[in-house]
C-alpha cells in the first residue's frame, strides 16, 4: 500500500513536470508493477492528475467571479458616493477621494475578469487532455 502511494505520488510529480503516460508507466515498472498493470496505472493516475487540476481551476474561477463582484461594489459605491458629494456640498473638488475606491474597483473587477479567463482556458485544455487519456485509457 505504502509502495503505491509512493508510486502514484512520484507519477504525479511526473505528470506536473509534463512527463507522458509511457515516461510514468516505465517508471510503474522499475518500481515493480507487472507489465500489464502498468500502462492502467499512469492511465489511472493521469485521470486522477487532470481531475485534480480541474477542481483547482474550478476554484480560482470561483475567485475570479469574487472579485469582479468586489471590484463592482467598489465601483458602484465610489460612483455613488462621488454624486452624492458633489450635490451635497457647493465644491466640486471634494468628490476627488472618491475617484480611489472607483479606481480601485475597476482594477479588482479587471484582475476577477483575467483570473476567470485564464482558468476557463486552462479548464477547457484540461478537459480536452483528459478525453485524450480516456482514449489513451481504452487503448
Amino acid at each position: 500500500m505504502l509502495r503505491q502511494k509512493y508510486s502514484h505520488k512520484k507519477a504525479t510529480e511526473m505528470y506536473l513536470a509534463g512527463a507522458s503516460p509511457e515516461s510514468v508507466a516505465k517508471m510503474l515498472l522499475e518500481e515493480g508493477a507487472s507489465e500489464q498493470e502498468a500502462p492502467q496505472l499512469a492511465a489511472e493516475y493521469l485521470r486522477s492528475f487532470l481531475l485534480y487540476q480541474v477542481d483547482i481551476q474550478k476554484k480560482l474561477l470561483k475567485r475570479g467571479s469574487l472579485f469582479q463582484t468586489i471590484g463592482l461594489v467598489f465601483t458602484i459605491c465610489g460612483l455613488v458616493l462621488s454624486f452624492l458629494a458633489s450635490i451635497s456640498t457647493d465644491t466640486n473638488g471634494s468628490n476627488i477621494i472618491f475617484y480611489g475606491i472607483i479606481l480601485s474597483g475597476i482594477g479588482i473587477w479587471v484582475k476577477g475578469f483575467i483570473d476567470k479567463r485564464q482558468s476557463s482556458d486552462i479548464i477547457s485544455q484540461v478537459e480536452n487532455s483528459l478525453a485524450s487519456a480516456e482514449i489513451y485509457r481504452a487503448s
